[in-house]
């Protein structure tokens, strides 16, 4: 396989890894240029471009490090690294030089010369000793052949593919990625703000430097897709890169200063007079830090001057303004929200936009939470034809990583959510949510959209089908859109009000409003239509998946019935009430649902009528009330249910079939019981390894087992599905029990089905099982 074949399969963010390659082809082409200038020494400029534009490099890679091979690429990294710091000893020397030399130039003829000039002087010597180094380093790099490798590998990129048209379709990879690169290395210069006003935190000065760099240098890679530019943040951030540039300068001569003097006066060179060259390097050294203060005044002037031009402010905004233009208007743009961890649904509108020839995903926020699959929905969504922002329930997860609140033990369902959230999201999916915003802006021709995940004022407001007009006026006179795209509330609606149009396109994998379909929508530009579409998906395998890893059964529920978490607790009291009620109107559901899978409920009815015989004989041996009865009598109509889908694992089908029913009035709790009596009708027992037994109480686990045993005898005595049993008489001692069935026909089959499956009730009763058949 060739390397640019390789390429190709790494990444499918092809707009992304051109608009890279071009730029980095560039800087490295002249990297190679400035060489040789470098080499030969004399004129430190050389040293100096070359160094910075290593530097650009190093911030390249780093931006666009998914466009190539891993291997290779690690290797590239090193190998500029070391340019880079190879040259940083010469060009601090350098730079320290010229600086000596401008001060002595500014000395008084009375003043003491002789300490500043011995300082130069050992100066100059310790450069003269580090460019053999730097040539070394340089010839190093030449024969690694790196260069060339970069380049060949950037060749191969552009040659690929076709170049990236700014304000094309495949150029939203890049202005998102511009977006998020910005931010987030705004958000690292601007987590240094509190140090700003400390005039003697000098190592954090230092870091803010470093910070305030790679943030003008990514503004300079995205610059181009800008309007100006990003001229006035590029001059603002090299202004404050200067100064505390020069004041880290000063607070290495102020801390390199004394110790230069104790080896002076260490060496006990009698041709050098101390007491003049320290008189004149301590002048030196008031001059600095005299500078120092004065610098770090007009950084704070500066800084200022910023904040209350809101500067950075400003910039997210800019960089949060996405310029497209579509070679055909009639194309649609698909329009999600709110998958909430749902990969099985999110995959289904993702195909069906496709086939639509849908062109553009804008994405509202709110990739995960109570779904089994948030990394996939995350790495799903970051494909180079998705414009994303940030949702409540993503910011959420984010703000318990941060403050450690996802570690705490809580049975509340929400925090269970968010541990499971955090638990499963990589360093890289958190990266990606942290630099998304929050609102978007979006041009297309003359058409401008925002995109936010509440409401353009609030990500936690709800924008319902029942929002009032006089709420969307509102909001539409406070924003300059002719069209605003949000999710939050789940549920679907188009309004325009006062010509400016309002679109939920309701959630993707959680939605709100009883129809348990996925939901999005499909958006025209020319003419203008918008289409509110529902996807069948399987509901199943995301319920599944949530059961696979042991999440709460009401985030399962929600999926099954399209309504909320709020939702489905209420529901689920409600039925919590009917146990105690209506216990006759249950019963006739649950045979409704077992006539749904079955023409023939001969076998299901029989074992019915053995167990709540075997239950009214041992109630008393087992302490049952009535309501355990009806559990009981629910599971044997419905345990062989599954068999309409299959004869293998049919007890495991049975029970999803009656955990996934929406109509059969019993709570989660019920259902479990239920569902799990009906799974152990065959040779399994319950074990806590299997997710619908654990989630049980202890209490509720014993009436799984106690009637899990009776459901495996009563089905045994009807393993022929002949209904050959008419009755049983039990007779319990204090070591057996001893069931006398009569019977009509040969019981070869259910006698030797019957001593297949006592065991369980033989450790539960405690007691040996006999069996007595007698013909009638």
């Amino acid at each position: 396989m060739t390397s640019s074949n390789k390429t190709k399969q790494r990444t499918s963010e092809t707009g992304f890894c051109v608009f890279g390659a071009n730029i980095l082809l560039k800087y490295v082409t002249t990297l190679k240029n400035q060489i040789e200038g470098a080499k030969r020494g004399g004129d430190i400029e050389y040293v100096h471009q070359l160094r910075v534009t290593s530097r650009r490099i190093r911030a390249l890679m780093s931006i666009f490090k998914p466009c190539f091979q891993k291997k290779i690429f690690k290797r590239w990294r090193t190998e500029i690294q070391n340019i880079t710091r190879s040259l940083g000893a010469a060009r601090d020397t350098d730079v320290q030089n010229l600086f000596l030399e401008e001060y002595l130039k500014k000395l008084q003829p009375e003043m003491a010369h002789e300490g500043v000039e011995y300082l130069l002087k050992k100066h100059r010597e310790k450069r003269e000793t580090i460019q053999p180094q730097v040539i070394s380093t340089l010839e190093q790099l030449i024969h690694s052949h790196v260069l060339d490798e970069i380049i060949n590998e950037c060749d191969m990129i552009l040659t690929q593919y076709l170049p990236v048209e700014p304000g094309s379709t495949r150029s939203v990879s890049v202005q998102q990625k511009a977006s998020q690169h910005i931010s987030r290395k705004l958000q690292s210069f601007l987590d240094m703000e509190e140090y700003v006003h400390t005039e003697n935190a000098i190592q954090q000065h230092h870091q803010m430097r470093i910070a305030a760099k790679r943030l003008r240098y990514t503004m300079e890679i995205f610059s181009n897709l800008y309007e100006d530019n990003l001229k006035e943040f590029i001059s603002l951030l090299k202004q404050i890169q200067d100064y505390l540039g020069e004041m880290h300068d000063c607070d290495v001569w102020i801390q390199y200063i004394p110790q230069f003097i104790e080896k002076i006066q260490n060496e006990h060179d009698n041709s050098l007079d101390i007491r003049v060259l320290e008189a004149g390097l301590n002048e030196f050294l008031r001059y600095i830090q005299n500078r120092r203060h004065l610098l770090y005044k007009d950084f704070i002037s500066l800084w200022d001057k910023s904040q209350k031009q809101e500067i950075f402010d400003r910039l997210l905004e800019k960089t949060h303004i996405i310029i497209l233009q579509f070679p055909d208007a009639q194309k649609k743009i698909a329009i999600i929200a709110d998958e909430h961890g749902n990969i099985h649904a999110l995959n289904a509108v993702i195909e069906d936009a496709k086939k639509h020839d849908a062109m553009l995903f804008l994405h509202a926020g709110d990739f995960v939470g109570y779904g089994a699959y948030p990394s996939d929905v995350i790495e799903q969504l970051k494909s180079e034809n998705v414009l994303n922002i940030i949702g409540n329930y993503d910011r959420d997860v984010l703000r318990t990583i941060s403050k450690g609140k996802g570690k705490r033990k809580n049975n509340d369902p929400k925090t269970i959510s968010l541990n499971f959230t955090r638990k499963h999201l990589s360093k890289k999916d958190i990266m990606f949510l942290k630099s998304l915003p929050q609102k978007l802006q979006i041009k297309i021709g003359s058409c401008r959209i925002l995109l936010a995940h509440g409401s353009p004022e609030s990500p936690e407001e709800h924008l319902k089908p029942t929002t009032s007009d006089n709420r969307l006026r509102t909001l539409a006179h406070r924003i300059s859109a002719d069209i605003v795209i949000i999710g939050h509330s789940h549920q679907p609606f188009v309004k325009t009000v006062d010509n400016v149009t309002f679109i939920n396109p309701g959630s993707v994998g959680r939605p709100d409003d009883a129809n348990p379909q996925a939901s999005y929508a499909l958006m025209t530009l020319n003419p203008f239509s918008v289409e509110l579409l529902r996807v069948p998906y399987d509901v199943n395998a995301a319920v599944q998946a949530i059961r696979k890893y042991r999440l709460p059964e009401l985030f399962a529920q929600m999926l099954l019935h399209g309504i909320s978490l709020e939702a489905i607790e209420d529901l689920d009291k409600k039925r919590g009430v009917l146990s105690v009620k209506n216990n006759k109107m249950r019963l006739k559901q649950v045979q409704q649902l077992a006539e749904k899978f079955s023409d023939d409920l001969t076998h299901p009815i029989q074992v019915r009528r053995l167990a709540l015989i075997l239950f009214d004989e041992l109630k008393e041996l087992f302490s049952f009330d009535e309501n355990d009865k009806l559990l009981l009598e629910c599971a044997a109509l419905l345990h062989d249910i599954g068999w309409s889908q299959g004869w293998k694992g049919h007890h495991k089908t049975s029970l999803r079939l009656i955990l996934n029913d929406t109509k059969i009035p019993f709570t989660i709790k019920e259902k479990y019981i239920i569902g799990s009596i009906a799974r152990y009708h065959r040779k399994t027992v319950p074990q806590q390894k299997h997710y619908h037994f654990s989630a049980l109480k202890l209490d509720d686990q014993r009436i799984v087992r106690i009637l899990s045993a009776i459901m495996k005898i009563a089905d045994g005595l009807d393993a022929s599905h002949h209904s050959i049993v008419k009755n049983i008489n039990i007779k319990i001692n204090t070591s057996t029990i001893t069931m006398q069935c009569i019977v009509t026909a040969t019981f070869d089959l259910e006698q030797r089905a019957v001593d297949k499956k006592k065991t369980l009730f033989e450790q539960i009763s405690k007691r040996r099982l006999i069996i007595q058949w007698q013909k009638n």
